[in-house]
């Protein structure tokens, strides 16, 4: 009697699971929150942090606003063949040969001024040596994530 009230019960667990509706599939993962705009003020108040760091040698304090995994484009042969600078590190040794003293002389002397061009991103024109024989203009071109730089273009005009 007992093996027929266990099949019994077996039979009518496996017919209410076979009539039962199937399990709705799991739902996709929610999308990663997108990060928030950084602000212009922010952008110009790292700019301007930077630019004081650069002027006085200091390669902690222009690197304090990067991104660990930040992106650094000189033109090609100006300090490395390729002028690519990949990840913080990298980024920081451009900043190294910066403050060389065959190189800072025309760092300290730079006039700027920038405007934001797009979310995130903002345009920076820089003079060197303004007025004398020895002039260079350039811009860079700074893009920001969450406050930080995450990728920079740095080229002096023809």
């Amino acid at each position: 009697m007992k093996a027929y009230t266990l099949a019994g019960i077996v039979v009518c667990g496996l017919i209410a699971t076979g009539c039962s509706k199937p399990a709705a599939p799991p739902a996709p993962p929610a999308p990663a929150a997108a990060a928030a705009p950084t602000t212009e003020a922010a952008m110009r108040a790292a700019v301007d942090r930077h630019v004081t760091a650069v002027k006085a040698a200091n390669v902690d304090g222009v690197m304090a606003d990067y991104a660990d995994d930040a992106v650094l484009v000189s033109p090609p042969g100006m300090v490395t063949p390729t002028g690519t600078f990949v990840g913080k590190q990298k980024v920081r040794d451009f900043f190294v040969w910066l403050s060389t003293p065959a190189v800072l002389p025309a760092a300290q002397s730079m006039e700027s001024s920038s405007e934001m061009v797009g979310p995130d991103t903002l345009l920076f024109r820089w003079t060197q040596f303004p007025g004398t024989p020895k002039q260079v203009k350039g811009s860079d071109v700074f893009v920001f994530r969450d406050g930080k730089i995450v990728f920079q273009t740095t080229a002096a005009l023809p």
